[in-house]
């Protein structure tokens, strides 16, 4: 009898062609990019990392003027008690026009403790 493989991080539902794991890793958020910048805000996107085995529980995102070193903070929160949560932006609001920020972002997860680490400075 051949063993099945592990699945790939992104499968979400289990079709039997692969062997879930059951353990988040608190992976670290992955895509980040920022759309729709119009004079005082912008959005910052991110990829949706809910897996089988990983549910975000809330996503961080920092943000701050280039060169400074006091960060703002916006929080994303899983309002569905840990259940279906594939939110994959925020809207940074109140930024000063003509201006450069820079950002970073993690995430929590569910029924695990602790977080992943700091996403680089975008």
């Amino acid at each position: 009898m051949t063993q099945q493989p592990p699945c790939n991080d992104g499968v979400t539902v289990d079709d039997g062609s692969c062997i879930i794991s059951t353990t988040c890793n608190k992976p670290t958020p992955t895509g980040l990019h920022v759309i729709d910048i119009i004079h005082n805000r912008a959005r910052v996107k991110w990829d949706n990392m809910s897996s089988i085995s990983c549910t975000p529980e809330q996503y961080r995102v920092q943000y701050r003027v280039q060169g400074t070193s006091a960060w703002s903070t916006k929080n994303a929160v899983n309002t569905n008690n840990c259940g279906t949560f594939n939110q994959t932006g925020r809207l940074l609001t109140n930024l000063l026009p003509a201006t450069t920020y820079e950002y970073r972002m993690k995430a929590w997860y569910c029924f695990t403790s602790g977080a992943s680490t700091w996403t680089s400075i975008h």
